[in-house]
């Protein structure tokens, strides 16, 4: 085939995929996925000499792993924004999130032929008529970036997406980041719509370390019709007679023995997972009796989930529970808010093998009990991990 003629025909591919990504933001409904973070921090092995020292030691070893963590969220996208709650929560939350490529005029988008049966097409977009930024605390200064994008040349679909930008100054701390966005076809409702299914994002600091992350979309539903967003306190999810309770509230101070009813396993969890416990012994108070019995089941979050490498391997753990189901009248099981305050939580590891890193060193979420264990590989808190919180 002539050079005009296979030019002729990816500058049609690449207006078809266009078209049709366009089109599927026309079509687009109202839709919820559930987010799953997970996020990694290497220290790389050569010291940093300058920009060019950290990525030519990444094409060889990513180095040493320094922390690691995982985030479990439900995100739904409306009118084109996002809005973000822990998975399952009653309340969703507005969060920045930064435009990757909306809006930036290409200069030049040139086809560079077929890689693994996808035609790839190369574009730059300078700083000038860009509009992505990147900030270790928010948004940060705008930058020019460039890429490729792959298409199937059978049906048109953008398949993969591939940004990288190493415009930052030296003020900046950044040498280079590099996004990476594959798509597929997902059905929501009676439609067919292209969404990412994954995406990754390695980012390399001036000072030699190195950010590696990793987002995947999963169950993923439309919603129609008069939903709404609810911001009060009742929980929908345990009916009227939560909003009706009679039970009075727990008495300050009065102490709740927790032991996990759903393991949390280090290997899958996530911050953001709902935790359930269960209460081993009565909750008795010297005033009012029996204020919850044995078997009363406690609902929470997990609000960190992270594991650290320096100065000694362990995870640390955070944890909040904030809803009780009691017993009330005519022996129905009635939720209730709850908050507390965690008494034994800190290190938990074996003496012999304690935590070389105060817990004090580390974020403690509000009304969180947070705790520490030793140790390189995954563990597994279940029905044996018990807590003492007080009431508040």
């Amino acid at each position: 085939m002539a050079a005009g003629a296979a030019g002729t025909e990816a500058r049609e591919l690449l207006n078809r995929a266009r078209e049709k990504v366009l089109d599927n933001a026309r079509r687009m409904p109202r839709y919820t996925c559930v987010e799953t973070i997970s996020r990694t921090q290497y220290q790389p092995l050569a010291g940093p000499a300058n920009c060019r020292s950290p990525i030519a030691t990444r094409r060889t070893s990513r180095g040493n792993l320094m922390a690691r963590d995982r985030l479990r969220l439900d995100v739904a996208v409306v009118d084109g924004g996002e809005i973000f709650s822990w998975i399952g929560a009653r309340r969703f939350e507005t969060h920045y999130v930064s435009q990757l490529a909306g809006g930036g005029a290409s200069d030049t988008f040139r086809y560079t032929g077929l890689r693994n049966g996808l035609a790839v097409f190369e574009y730059n977009v300078p700083a000038v008529k860009s509009n992505y930024s990147y900030g270790v605390f928010g948004p940060g200064k705008t930058a020019g970036f460039h890429g490729t994008v792959s298409v199937d040349p059978a049906d048109g679909d953008l398949h993969r997406l591939v940004l990288e930008s190493g415009q930052f100054g030296r003020s900046d701390g950044i040498c280079n980041i590099e996004d990476v966005m594959d798509y597929g076809r997902l059905k929501i409702g009676s439609g067919d719509f292209l969404l990412p299914e994954v995406s990754t994002m390695d980012v390399f600091y001036r000072r030699a370390g190195e950010s590696w992350n990793e987002t995947r979309y999963s169950d993923c539903r439309g919603y129609v019709g008069e939903s709404t967003i609810r911001f009060d306190d009742v929980d929908a999810a345990a009916g009227p007679a939560a909003a009706k309770a009679a039970l009075p509230p727990l008495p300050p101070k009065v102490r709740l023995l927790i032991g996990l009813s759903t393991p949390i396993d280090t290997e899958i969890a996530a911050a953001g997972d709902g935790v359930d416990g269960v209460l081993p012994r009565d909750v008795i108070d010297k005033k009012q009796g029996t204020l919850a019995r044995a078997n009363d089941r406690v609902h929470g979050r997990v609000l960190r989930l992270r594991q650290y490498m320096e100065p000694s391997p362990r995870w640390y753990v955070a944890l909040r529970f904030d809803t009780i189901e009691r017993q009330g009248p005519m022996n129905t099981a009635i939720a209730q808010a709850i908050a507390l305050k965690p008494v034994d939580d800190g290190d938990r590891s074996d003496r012999r093998v304690r935590a070389k890193a105060p817990l004090g060193a580390m974020e403690r979420p509000e009304g969180a009990g947070a705790f520490v264990f030793a140790g390189q590989g995954n563990i597994v808190l279940d029905r044996n991990f018990l807590s003492e919180w007080d009431a508040r």
